[in-house]
């Protein structure tokens, strides 16, 4: 594998994580915001 397609994947991968983690925030303040409601 060469160097240049080794760093466009981790490129790749480091752009999925980023889009995961800020969907998984997202859901996560989602799933507060309801957890309040049925406890309030």
């Amino acid at each position: 594998v060469s160097v240049d397609i080794l760093a466009e994947k981790v490129k790749r991968a480091s752009e999925l994580i980023d889009f995961c983690q800020t969907k998984l925030r997202a859901t996560e303040t989602e799933v507060n915001k309801i957890i309040k409601q049925m406890e309030g």
